[in-house]
């Protein structure tokens, strides 16, 4: 049943912040980042929603405001294919596209394509990004933003999703999902700083969160965030000597891993007593026996949607199946009670809607990012970008990892954040490193244009 007076409220929301995203871009990406983790709350579910419909409108307005502004612009202004990223970004949007229609050709609804395409439109949010953050003051307030939007249900979606682990009420609070993945890049950057920095007071502060957050997780006895945590370890560890290569609080990194894990494999193998719950125990217990993996219910789940995923594949191994297909759960193919436009596997769900061609190119897509984020780790003008560049690079290779048991490429959240980081790096580090198919890295200014 529709709930009227929150329908109302709404509108009248999207109304409002309606105005500034036509007159002004950049402030736009503002409001488009505000808005939406409360139009895309968990409370809406996984349904198509009035509010994620408004939220597409306003997304899909700031987005044909910045093209029409793009067009009208001077030579100038409108550089936007020095960039190396552009190209991918651009052939994504193709890929997008083509999804749209071969989910009609195979039988979705437009409701259930659009639900399944906004999950992705926000790794087109790089193109404007890149055109109207040009200077590090501009990609600073950006960052600033994401942190205020993102710490907080950050901290609220660890305790919701450790909640449910651990059967506790906390699993019943409402929070805003796609705002998490904000903070994840500021919290690689943390780890850069924890190895880097040279004030030894902000080397400890950061110490300090990454052993709190860490407790968290290794308590709450969620495995995929446990195995982030010791890719991020690992990846701040290769990638430190970069910012700072006579810091010896790298080499903290394996210390502090070694003691997580060999704490835990002592617990469980009965030497020490941690304060665990039996829940928490069970699971890293399985994590320990391919038996007990085997039989762990989580994992015939996981195992089960990539065969489905992989069948669906197959029907078009070139361009996949398109947007707006449910996979169903179940084991031995029986259903067990609930629908997901969100499959655990990554990969294999990428294949299924995009099939080889769209695949190649979301690899092209990140691998440029990736190789963007090095060059400015490597080549920043200030520390500060440099540890945002290695936060970004400890944000995304755990990402990718764990993409295999829960896939994140199509969580509104995540494509959003990966579009707006991306985006402002080359700002940010006051320079931008193109030539594509050159081997140099050379610097080009982006300033924006003096009146």
């Amino acid at each position: 049943m529709v709930d009227f007076e929150k329908t109302f409220i709404v509108i009248v929301v999207g109304l409002v912040v309606l105005l500034p995203l036509i007159t002004n871009v950049y402030w736009g990406l503002f409001i488009i980042i505000i808005t939406q983790p409360i139009f895309v709350a968990s409370w809406e579910g996984s349904s198509i929603g009035v509010s994620k419909v408004i939220y597409g409108v306003l997304f899909s307005v700031w987005f044909i405001v910045w093209i029409l502004s793009y067009l009208a612009g001077t030579k100038n202004e409108r550089n936007l294919f020095i960039f190396p990223v552009t190209a991918p970004t651009f052939a994504l949007g193709i890929v997008l596209g083509l999804a749209i229609l071969n989910g009609l050709v195979n039988g979705a609804s437009l409701d259930e394509i659009g639900r399944d395409l906004s999950s992705y439109l926000g790794y087109l949010a790089l193109l404007p990004v890149l055109c109207i953050v040009r200077k590090p003051e501009q990609a600073r307030k950006v960052l600033l933003l994401l942190v205020l939007v993102g710490l907080p249900a950050f901290v609220l979606s660890q305790l919701v999703w450790i909640g449910r682990k651990q059967d506790l009420a906390s699993a019943s609070l409402p929070y805003f999902p796609a705002a998490t993945a904000y903070w994840e890049p500021i919290q690689g950057t943390l780890w850069a700083i924890a190895i880097s920095h040279k004030d030894n007071g902000k080397k400890i502060a950061a110490w300090g969160w990454i052993c709190i957050t860490s407790l968290i997780i290794v308590l709450g006895g969620y495995r995929t965030y446990f195995i982030a945590l010791c890719l991020a370890g690992a990846t701040a560890f290769l990638g430190g000597g970069k910012l700072s290569r006579d810091s010896m609080a790298k080499y903290l990194i394996p210390l502090f891993l070694s003691l997580i894990v060999g704490g835990l494999l002592a617990d469980l193998a009965g030497l020490v007593k941690l304060p665990l719950s039996r829940i928490t125990r069970d699971r890293y217990a399985t994590m320990l026996s391919s038996n007990n993996l085997k039989e762990d219910t989580s994992i015939q789940g996981r195992v089960f949607e990539t065969k489905i995923l992989m069948e669906g594949f197959m029907q078009n191994p070139f361009l996949g199946i398109g947007f707006g297909h449910r996979i169903i759960r179940g084991e031995n193919k029986r259903v067990i009670g609930w629908l997901s436009f969100r499959p655990h596997n990554g990969y294999a769900e990428i294949l299924m809607k995009f099939g080889i061609f769209g695949t190649l190119v979301f690899g092209w897509y990140f691998m440029v990012i990736l190789r963007m984020a090095y060059r400015c780790m490597a080549n920043g003008d200030t520390y500060f970008s440099k540890a945002v560049a290695l936060g970004v690079l400890i944000w995304l290779i755990p990402s990718f990892a764990i993409s295999l048991a829960g896939s994140l490429f199509s969580d509104r959240g995540f494509s959003l954040t990966v579009g707006i980081m991306a985006g402002i790096l080359p700002a940010l580090a006051g320079q931008h490193i193109f030539q594509k198919d050159s081997i140099r890295a050379e610097r080009i200014r982006v300033y924006a244009p003096q009146a």
